[in-house]
């Protein structure tokens, strides 16, 4: 990977275009208008629903003022939730889950992003090594990455456990088949893709379409072509909150899962309006193939609606469990309370 290339893979940060100025609780209220400090673990365009009601002025209409707060990693969004420093925070599914499943005092909301982003890029020299080809059987890809390196962001993380997954699901082990490279956030990722230290990686658009646009490597799996069919209908990234908050201000809540589904619906009815918004929030250093690229893949993860099914709960549960290796035992409403985003649906999806 050129030196230029690592440029634009770690020039891609948004959160300086979607910070709102802070204003003090008091000017607020004078305005009518109510601060909510939501937080998130890193940029993708797995945001882009959060992108389009920003710069369309959702939340504004809805009443809220947004105050940004990138917390980096997954364990940081859940204490800053279980804890109650943010008052809402978008996170994986699954790990909200197992949180859960543990006695953190968090809630799941409403649906955010519905498929899972992560694609499994090889370099082009991998690819040639194990002899895969783009239309080959997913079994048969698995197969031929055994002894390859891949760098995921850590231990657990979301691209981690989507590894662990699609092997455990074809009865192989993983750790049997592939070097599962913890390397950090992104920046590691591609640092150890640019050095050969590993022979892919798995992350969401547009990392993915950089590689593949630049020539450097080609995605060979990619969940939002159903080239998994466990992961066809789990949510990815979902809202999240402290249970005893949405208790004591529901309408905090009501008011920003209403503007999230307005721009599920304004997605959904202007997708070219939403692809201006989204390309606003990303680096200049991207290029249109790039950025069109990953824009195309993420439309196939829009919610049409904020409701988290029993249905999709169930098969979260069934994936996350093998990506653990044991089965969890946790009920729907131990996690999930669909009543807010329900009665927004019905208001405004009709």
């Amino acid at each position: 990977m050129t030196h230029i290339a690592k440029n634009i893979f770690v020039s891609f940060a948004l959160t300086a275009l979607v910070i709102s100025a802070p204003v003090s609780r008091a000017h607020s209220e004078e305005k009518k208008t109510v601060e909510v400090t939501f937080g998130f673990g890193s940029d993708g365009f797995f945001l882009i629903p959060f992108y389009v009601a920003q710069k369309a002025n959702l939340f504004q209409d809805e009443g809220i003022k947004i105050d940004l707060v990138r917390l980096g990693s997954g364990a940081r969004i859940m204490a800053a939730v279980a804890g109650g420093s943010v008052e809402v925070a978008f996170h994986d599914f699954g790990a909200l889950i197992q949180a859960a499943s543990a006695g953190a005092d968090i809630v799941v909301l409403s649906s955010e992003y519905n498929s899972i982003p992560h694609n499994v890029v090889l370099s082009n020299s991998a690819i040639k090594k194990s002899g895969i080809t783009e239309n080959m059987p997913l079994l048969e890809k698995l197969k031929r990455m055994k002894g390859l390196r891949l760098g995921v962001t850590g231990v657990g993380s979301g691209p981690d456990r989507f590894l662990r997954t699609i092997y455990r699901r074809r009865n192989m082990d993983p750790d049997q088949m592939v070097a599962i490279t913890p390397l950090g956030d992104i920046n590691g990722i591609i640092a150890g893709f640019q050095h050969g230290t590993v022979d892919g990686f798995v992350f969401g658009a547009p990392f993915p379409q950089i590689a593949t646009t630049m020539g450097l490597g080609q995605i060979v799996i990619d969940p939002t072509a159903g080239d998994v069919p466990e992961y066809s209908g789990v949510p990815y990234e979902v809202l999240a909150a402290n249970r005893e908050l949405v208790k004591k201000n529901p309408d905090v809540y009501r008011k920003f899962i209403r503007a999230m589904t307005k721009a599920f619906k304004l997605i959904e009815e202007k997708p070219e309006e939403a692809r201006k918004i989204a390309k606003e929030f990303t680096p200049s250093e991207l290029t249109d193939a790039a950025f069109n690229a990953g824009f195309d893949q993420a439309l196939h993860g829009i919610p049409t609606t904020p409701v988290i099914s029993t249905e999709s709960f169930d098969k979260t549960l069934d994936t996350l469990s093998d990506a653990e290796g044991n089965k969890l035992h946790i009920k729907f409403g131990n996690v999930v309370d669909s009543s807010i985003a329900e009665k927004a649906a019905e208001e405004l999806l009709k």
